[in-house]
Order: structure tokens, then sequence, then C-alpha cells
């Protein structure tokens, strides 16, 4: 269980580290509904929070016991 909160908070890591990058970008002037920075940004979102989700889960499920 250790090992998956582990690699939880390098997924949370890599989100955020996405996340600043997005925002590194430079949008023009004129009016656009979706910018350069939209993608990226969604994208840095997903991650950081599908890592949170990791580290947030419960653990793995019980195994299913085998046939004897």
């Amino acid at each position: 269980m250790r090992a998956i909160r582990w690699v939880a908070l390098v997924i949370i890591a890599f989100g955020l580290a996405y996340l600043w990058g997005a925002s590194l970008i430079r949008e023009s002037t004129t009016y656009a509904a979706v910018g350069p920075r939209f993608i990226p940004s969604a994208i840095g979102i997903g991650v950081t929070l599908s890592g949170l989700w990791l580290f947030l889960a419960p653990g793995a499920p019980p195994e299913a016991e085998s046939p004897q």
C-alpha cells in the first residue's frame, strides 16, 4: 500500500509541474473562447486529480479465494 502512495505522490507532482508549465504559455491579446492553455491545463488538472484519487483510495480490493 505504501508503494502506491509514493506513486500517487509522483503523479501529483507531475500534474502540478504540468500545470505550472501550462501557465507559462503566452496567450494572445485577442479574444478566444478556448486559448492555447486550455488543453494543457485540462490535462494537468486531470493528472493531478487522478493522483489524488489514487492517494486517497481505500486500497486494493480483497483477493478472491482460490477454489480447493
